[in-house]
């Protein structure tokens, strides 16, 4: 009697279909990332020709061919998210980075689905009426988020939702400086400290293809391009060491003094709701 010989297919080992999901999942996430940050762009100009060329016109404190109805705007921007931020999503308060490093070490990457759009509202607001912010902070939790998502769609365990959580955060930094190489960097540091080749390689991923995306729509021009600094000598690099050296010292003192004040409000017996209109009129 003749046996029946059923051929079977050879299948990947399962550690090698997790890295090519999640390097799929990482190229996604990278797009994802890069339109969050041009939405996010969009979002800071249209608050800003909002605040300065439409509410500021209707403030009548001008003195001497000055409007010093500038000093009220980014009060006002404060009191419009405060309410925001406290009703529909607390987490979103902040500049963004501490909050994904929260999400990605004691909730494995698991961050509400509104967080990425509150956060471009809020955000948008904030800067676009002359609040004291950067971009950074914010489209890091933008992108963290988005990625996040993504994990949770797919139901990924806990170790692969923090990998494009990193991705996330990596392609929003790369699309809105258009800086691949940095925003990679920027996430395997501050939420890896140290990361295996194969997890490397979609966060390389997505951080490319942020930037790409980005580009295409705000072009391929450097978030920064200072004059007369494109070339070099050996002998300024002595300046660069004692550049470092000073740099990290004031970096150190800026964190202690930002989180102090940040502390410092935390205490103040005032509703959260008024307290970015209270910090922006300080600003103002």
């Amino acid at each position: 009697m003749e046996v029946l010989k059923i051929p079977v297919k050879p299948r990947l080992p399962r550690y090698a279909r997790r890295w090519i999901l999640l390097d799929i999942l990482g190229c996604v996430v990278g797009i994802l990332g890069g339109l969050g940050a041009v939405f996010f762009r969009l979002m800071i100009s249209i608050n800003h020709t909002l605040f300065f060329d439409g509410i500021l016109r209707h403030i009548p404190l001008r003195l001497g061919g000055v409007n010093f109805g500038v000093i009220l705007l980014p009060a006002l921007g404060g009191l419009i998210i405060g309410p925001i931020i406290m009703r529909l999503a607390p987490e979103t308060k902040g500049h963004g980075v501490p909050e994904v490093m929260e999400a990605a070490t004691l909730r494995g990457g698991r961050i509400r689905k509104r967080v990425a759009f509150i956060k471009v509202i809020v955000s948008s607001i904030t800067i676009g009426s002359g609040g004291s912010a950067g971009r950074e902070g914010p489209i890091a939790q933008i992108g963290a988020t988005l990625g996040s998502i993504i994990g949770q769609v797919f139901k990924l365990d806990a170790q692969s939702m923090k990998l494009l959580v990193v991705c996330g955060l990596a392609a929003g930094i790369a699309g809105t400086f258009n800086a691949p190489l940095g925003g990679a960097l920027f996430g395997m540091e501050i939420l890896y400290r140290g990361i295996g080749l194969f997890n490397a390689m979609p966060v390389i991923l997505s951080s490319v293809i942020g930037a790409t995306v980005a580009s295409v729509f705000l072009g391929r021009k450097p978030a920064f391009n200072p004059e007369g600094l494109t070339t070099w000598t050996p002998q300024e690099l002595p300046l660069y060491l004692l550049l470092g050296v000073v740099f990290g010292i004031i970096s150190i003192i800026w964190v202690k003094v930002f989180y102090a004040v940040e502390d410092f409000f935390e205490r103040l017996n005032i509703s959260p709701h008024l307290k970015p209109a209270i910090g922006g009129l300080i600003v103002g």
